[in-house]
């Protein structure tokens, strides 16, 4: 049996979108609320299943984002600073700018958001660098390049 990446990406597609609905609820409720640590945990995990989805059907400007994404959740919740409304908007921008790459997914077309992936990634790992000196971020991978596993 051949494998239908058409079939694969079509349900990634809309499961994609429900973890982005899940994301985006609780990043409102976060900037009500910066330091609840359940809504945290809420936005962190959907954050890191739609990486692990995405990297799984090798949707990498979806996974490069998610993954810088995550990355300045980890320092929140590690505490190495208060995640505020600067970063809420933020995440909230990465949160726009997958949506426009799943449409064009849909609509059967990949490719061609190198550059914003790369400008909303790196706003992302500057966000979380400029964080003041803690523990590091348990993921130390690097954002852009081929995954290491």
């Amino acid at each position: 049996m051949a494998f239908d990446r058409a079939a694969f990406l079509a349900r990634y597609c809309d499961e994609a979108d429900d973890h982005l609905r899940s994301i985006d609820d609780t990043l409102v409720a976060l900037e009500a609320t910066p330091g609840k640590a359940e809504l945290l945990a809420l936005t962190m995990r959907a954050m890191h299943t739609l990486k692990g989805a995405s990297r799984m059907l090798k949707v990498s400007d979806v996974a490069t984002v998610a993954h810088a994404a995550e990355d300045l959740l980890v320092a929140a919740r590690d505490g190495r600073f208060q995640l505020g409304a600067e970063h809420v908007t933020l995440l909230s921008r990465a949160s726009d700018l997958m949506r426009e790459i799943l449409g064009e997914l849909r609509a059967g077309r990949e490719g061609g958001f190198g550059e914003a992936v790369a400008g909303v990634a790196g706003e992302l790992q500057d966000a979380a660098e400029l964080a003041p000196a803690g523990d590091p971020p348990r993921s130390s991978r690097p954002l852009l390049g081929p995954e290491r596993s």
